[in-house]
């Protein structure tokens, strides 16, 4: 799988986050890299492992939120 320099960025600030942020955002990236893998094999699974990455990265999302007290992140 390779990347644009975009998402390299992306993935370099990764790695600079911290806690369930980084947690969530690493489980995402790993999801999504084992969905390209098995693409051709088990389109199905492919396909579950990339909901469970937009599931992985939203919870990074609200994390960050949380972490820097936007209003509201903890609803």
């Amino acid at each position: 799988m390779e990347f644009s320099g975009f998402e390299e960025k992306i993935l370099g600030a990764v790695e600079d986050c911290k806690g369930s942020v980084k947690h969530c955002a690493r489980n995402a990236i790993n999801h999504l890299e084992k969905a390209w893998v098995i693409r051709d094999i088990d389109i199905e699974m492919a396909v579950f492992r990339g909901i469970t990455a937009e599931e992985e990265a939203a919870s990074a999302v609200f994390h960050c939120l949380k972490n820097h007290r936007y209003s509201n992140a903890h609803k």
